[in-house]
């Protein structure tokens, strides 16, 4: 365990700490390609927070070190102020679990060995997601909810939003489910994201835009290498590139195929899969059945009370 003072700056969106250079070199021989996962606790004047991050390597064998928004309301700290950081390295996989998930895990039956089994990727997203709570109470609550998960029990969405209006950005005029969103307000074409790809790129797109508008209504949002689709809030994407089509589509459960190029577990009801799309016979029954479960999503249906 190395400690050391820092100032919490902005950069960007961001808030961050300069990571000193004896920290910095006490930690080389836990870095990889430069980048040295850890296990942080964050001090500010009335409270603290734990969580797992990544020094970043900046300039001449220097670290710079990011503080969630999440993890800076947890421990009750603002920009500007001086914090005290206790930082561990992580072994290769930088899996290992925090203390108060691990205690939560440990009281629940199987759910130990059930979290051993997991992918490493999947146990660092929602660790993430651990880490992302504001309140010593929002923690506890979403580490119940990861235990819940890996028990594969029902993780219910937090609220019923669904019949609330949609904000309109008055700079673009498009409609969000939470106002004042961070988007971007270009307006790109649809053929801005197929400049440069084949021709069998966009067939594989259009069978995909066509599937999905089998549900019903759906608005496309392009941007400069992508396309979103939304209703109410955005449920599926698709990336074209010159060899194959990627398509993102989010689930409240997390789906396993032999199909998925890659799953994001963000949190314990919004699973990102990713399909790799090269050949029109791949738009078949089952991605369809994916999409349609995926607009549900958009639609908010997955928020609506549960009828008695």
């Amino acid at each position: 365990m190395v400690r050391f003072n820092a100032l919490v700056e902005q950069r960007g969106q961001n808030s961050l700490v300069g990571v000193p250079d004896t920290v910095s070199k006490e930690l080389l021989l836990f870095a990889d390609a430069g980048r040295i996962r850890v296990s942080a606790r964050l001090a500010g004047a009335e409270s603290a927070a734990e969580f797992h991050a990544t020094l970043v390597p900046v300039g001449a064998g220097g670290h710079i070190l990011y503080l969630p928004g999440g993890v800076r309301g947890a421990a009750g700290v603002r920009l500007g102020d001086t914090v005290s950081l206790e930082v561990q390295p992580l072994g290769p996989q930088g899996s290992d679990t925090p203390s108060d998930l691990a205690s939560a895990l440990g009281a629940a039956a199987g759910a130990e060995a059930a979290w051993d089994l997991l992918p490493a990727s999947q146990r660092r997203e929602l660790v993430r997601f651990l880490e992302g709570a504001r309140t010593p109470g929002s923690r506890e609550r979403r580490a119940g909810q990861i235990v819940a998960q890996v028990l594969g029990r029902t993780v219910p969405p937090p609220g019923t939003r669904t019949g609330r209006e949609l904000w309109k950005c008055p700079s673009c005029g498009r409609s969000f489910v939470t106002r004042n969103m961070y988007h971007s307000c270009v307006d790109n074409s649809l053929e801005e994201a197929f400049l440069g790809m084949p021709d069998t790129t966009r067939e594989l797109f259009t069978l995909v835009r066509r599937t999905v508008e089998t549900f019903g209504p759906v608005t496309l949002v392009p941007y400069a290498d992508r396309i979103a689709f939304m209703v109410r809030v955005r449920f599926c994407g698709a990336r074209p590139r010159k060899r194959w089509l990627d398509v993102d589509f989010w689930l409240t459960r997390r789906a396993e195929s032999p199909r998925f190029h890659k799953i994001e577990s963000l949190t314990p009801y919004t699973h990102i899969h990713t399909v790799r799309l090269t050949d029109p016979s791949e738009v078949d029954a089952e991605l369809a059945a994916w999409l349609r479960e995926a607009y549900a999503v958009g639609c908010q249906e997955h928020l609506r009370p549960a009828r008695a």
